[in-house]
């Protein structure tokens, strides 16, 4: 749990983003080139394509290592989306591909947004996913084939024989459904801050950690899903969870984590609030928690079951008088600032 609001907003990736830019050229879409699969094909590894305001019909395919990035004052200005009668995600990442999205927002598409291919990696800063259903349509992860993939409604990977790598900040995933999770890592690495789910209806999952994984969420808000649990976990997977909010979700069959096989869970420092009548994770998985507010508790140092008195239901920053104030683990990094952008105080109840 945080010190008085449960998730934050820091750049955790920026630094990284931002010193490629000096060795990128830049291409302008329409400016350059009239569609974005045009300047995609132009751009020369390492460049950055800035995509004026405007909604712009895919599928696109990055082949190359390379940036996109709207232009628009807010995420919401520059929507990339598929024909209603597509069965091809918006953008697909090559095979050890490296791309970054940026300031943009996926919407209203039939197969979800981004696919990650084997070995493939995206980071994500600033994207909106809103609006995308993927159905139960099953593919090998060895070979995606005819533009359709598998799992994920929102973002996929799929590095069967070696890892995808996907990294997300400061991102919205919302009114997303689908047969697996939001998000759907198999045989992938993923770094998930400062984002937040909600409103997943009928998605079994919010995040589906697959076999052999590691995922990480950190500073991130799970909240307003209806389906089986926030968290699947994989055989062989590794789910930590640090300074994250689990709550006002209407799930039926755990509070947090499912999983059939043996895989470990780790919670730092995080809300996890559900139905008394679920139990926190399936039996097969390994739950640790330290320093978290978790429904009928949980063995570890500086564990608590109590209401955490959040001012709303959809504002989960915490009242003046909540027990999850000034009781996280000091020696884990919590940014100055909450998910909202407010200050997170210490010792101060106003």
């Amino acid at each position: 749990m945080l010190r008085r609001g449960v998730c934050a907003m820091v750049a955790v990736w920026g630094s990284w983003a931002f010193c490629l830019d000096a060795f990128a050229g830049t291409i302008q879409v329409p400016g350059d080139h009239p569609t974005i699969q045009d300047a995609i094909v132009a751009a020369s590894p390492g460049d950055i394509i800035e995509i004026d305001p405007g909604t712009w019909t895919g599928p696109f395919s990055i082949t190359k290592d390379l940036s996109l990035r709207g232009t628009g004052s807010t995420p919401g200005a520059v929507v990339l989306t598929n024909s209603a009668s597509s069965t091809a995600r918006v953008l697909v990442v090559g095979s050890g591909i490296d791309a970054t999205v940026e300031n943009l927002s996926f919407e209203d598409a039939p197969a979800g947004a981004v696919l990650v291919q084997s070995s493939g990696s995206v980071s994500c800063f600033g994207v909106v996913f809103r609006n995308l259903v993927f159905d139960s349509r099953f593919v090998d992860n060895a070979s995606i084939s005819g533009g359709v993939s598998d799992r994920g409604s929102a973002i996929s990977t799929t590095g069967f024989n070696s890892f995808s790598n996907l990294f997300i900040s400061g991102s919205t995933f919302r009114r997303n459904t689908g047969s697996k999770g939001v998000i759907s890592v198999f045989h992938g690495i993923a770094t998930i801050n400062e984002s937040l789910f909600e409103d997943a209806n009928d998605s079994v999952y919010m995040i589906d950690a697959g076999t052999n994984s590691d995922v990480t969420v950190t500073n991130s808000i799970l909240t307003g899903m209806s389906g089986n649990a926030p968290f699947r976990v994989g055989e062989d997977t590794e789910l930590v969870l640090t300074n994250v909010t689990v709550a006002e979700n209407e799930c039926t069959g755990a509070g947090l984590a499912s999983g059939s096989l043996p895989a470990t869970v780790d919670v730092r420092n995080s809300v996890v609030r559900f139905d008394e009548s679920l139990q926190l994770a399936s039996s097969a998985l390994t739950v640790t928690a330290r320093y978290s507010n978790i429904t009928g508790g949980l063995a570890g140092p500086g564990n608590i079951d109590a209401d955490p008195m959040f001012k709303s239901d959809t504002l989960f920053q915490l009242d003046a008088g909540s027990p999850c104030i000034d009781a996280a683990d000091s020696t884990v990094t919590s940014a100055p600032v909450d998910y909202s952008g407010q200050p997170r105080f210490t010792d101060d109840l106003n």
